[in-house]
């Protein structure tokens, strides 16, 4: 994913955080991922009220479908990849 797309630093370190190691984001970007205009609009600075547009359109374009649009589908990408990360570090020896 072109995350360099995104011109605000820490929604753009938010955005790989969650795709690339499902982790939990912040109120504005949960409410984004979980296509919630209205807590989207509520929750933004405005920095990212004034990139609302450019935000959308880089989920559009780049976030896999599978990962995003309801909170259906992001409360299941954030377990999986929570029991992935834990299983991954119960491997580990010690």
């Amino acid at each position: 994913m072109k995350y360099e797309l995104l011109t605000n630093e820490i929604l753009r370190e938010e955005m790989r955080n969650y795709f690339e190691q499902g982790i939990m984001p912040g109120n504005f970007c949960y409410s984004l991922l979980t296509n919630d205009l209205l807590k989207s609009i509520h929750t933004a600075d405005k920095a990212n009220m004034r990139n609302i547009k450019e935000i959308v359109h880089w989920l559009f374009e780049q976030a896999p479908i599978n990962r995003w649009g309801s909170e259906k589908l992001v409360v299941s990408f954030l377990k999986r990849t929570k029991i992935y990360r834990r299983t991954k570090i119960s491997e580990t020896p010690i």
